[in-house]
């Protein structure tokens, strides 16, 4: 698939790998949309030179470092992928030690072509708690706050596939696979 421009994200989807048959979870734009994302590559190529020449070389790939700003939190995302807890008033967060839990990442996303594209990555997780910011309006100005979620996704381990892109806007279900093909 050749490289297209990218004019805006379209749809965040996530699905939970918490071994139950759960489905691809859309979020609503009015609630969590996507405001921006970064994913900066992990793995830094290395040189090994004898008699003047490089004689080895790697390329590792350790997946991404992601960040993904969403509008605001919903329930949904927090217990999920934070291990908060939710009850009749609101969300509680606790000091449990507990691993923040899997998951697959969608970024849908329009193109210049008009065709669009959706980026999985298979098994990402959030490194971090969220940060906590507010401040007061000053005058008739709007400062809006947004919740940025830093996650590492990471080679799957069963075939170390890390970042998945088919061209179009379609909104999946399940995780898709790619096509192998023997060469």
């Amino acid at each position: 698939m050749a490289q297209k421009i990218t004019q805006t994200i379209r749809r965040i989807g996530y699905k939970m790998l918490n071994g139950e048959k759960s489905t691809v979870k859309w979020l609503p734009s009015m609630e969590a949309g996507g405001r921006e994302y970064t994913a900066e590559p992990k793995g830094e190529s290395t040189s090994i030179y004898a008699d003047g020449i490089k004689v080895y070389a790697t390329n590792p790939n350790d997946g991404y470092d992601i960040t993904l700003t969403l509008l605001a939190v919903i329930d949904d995302v927090s217990t999920e992928w934070l291990n908060e807890k939710k009850d009749a008033k609101g969300i509680a967060e606790y000091a449990d030690g507990k691993e923040f839990p899997y998951f697959s990442l969608f970024i849908m996303e329009e193109t210049s072509d008009g065709v669009g594209k959706t980026t999985i990555f298979p098994r990402c997780q959030c490194t971090a708690r969220l940060s906590l910011a507010g401040k007061t309006s000053e005058g008739s100005s709007f400062d809006t706050q947004f919740p940025q979620y830093k996650i590492a996704a990471s080679p799957r381990e069963e075939d170390k596939l890390v970042r998945y892109t088919i061209a179009g806007q379609e909104e999946f279900t399940t995780v898709p696979e790619p096509i192998t093909t023997s060469e």
